[in-house]
């Protein structure tokens, strides 16, 4: 798709994110989400992403299985080297704080079954929130095969957002002529989403500075 129009799709994304997540809903919206837009989250490097049922190799590498996916949802194609990414979506009711239940053992065993050996180069469990794994179940999963990387979706739409429009804005680049250049809202809105990510992944493991962890 042309990349001109990858500033509407960030967009888009973004709303439909905001639209589902105070919604009770199945995960199938987040599964879709996360195949169309992959592509387009430059820190993801994606090159392609397939649903289960719609991936080339699937009958080659997991002989005998269907459409109906035993685990896995997603399956990514990296831009860098062609290895693959399996990507399990889990979509949660979010709280006005942004958190939703955490997710269990139970309900990632299928995908850390399906998903073990050498073939995978990354696991991840993609979300639409503060959606952490209880207890032990990451270390748990993660024995055997690559460990299982939490991947929050809503939060790197926005950072992508905000690095995009940095990126091509001319407001935000020095005038040649040495005057200043105003910037317009769109600029101002960018800067605050760039910090405020930027604020929040720094405290994404601390509980210090008067932020929750994650």
């Amino acid at each position: 798709m042309p990349s001109d129009n990858v500033p509407a799709i960030i967009e888009q994304a973004i709303s439909t994110v905001a639209e589902a997540n105070p919604q009770s809903t199945g995960g199938q919206w987040l599964e879709d989400l996360t195949v169309a837009v992959s592509p387009y989250i430059k820190e993801w490097d994606i090159a392609q992403c397939y649903p289960w049922a719609e991936w080339p190799e699937r009958e080659t590498r997991y002989p005998g299985t269907t459409k109906q996916d035993i685990g896995v949802d997603c399956v990514a194609v990296r831009r860098s080297d062609g290895e693959h990414i399996a990507i399990q979506c889990k979509s949660r009711q979010l709280d006005e704080h942004g958190r939703g239940a955490d997710i269990t053992k139970a309900e990632i065993d299928s995908f850390a079954s399906t998903s073990a050996g050498e073939f995978w180069a990354e696991r991840w469990i993609v979300t639409n929130g503060d959606n952490r794994p209880g207890g032990n179940t990451l270390q748990v999963a993660s024995m055997h095969g690559e460990p299982i990387k939490m991947v929050n979706i809503a939060n790197d739409l926005l950072q992508q957002q905000a690095a995009f429009t940095h990126e091509e804005c001319l407001h935000c680049e020095p005038n040649p002529d040495g005057e200043e250049r105003k910037q317009s809202k769109t600029c101002m809105q960018s800067e605050a989403i760039t910090e405020s990510v930027r604020i929040l992944k720094e405290h994404e493991q601390s509980a210090s500075g008067g932020l929750p962890v994650g």
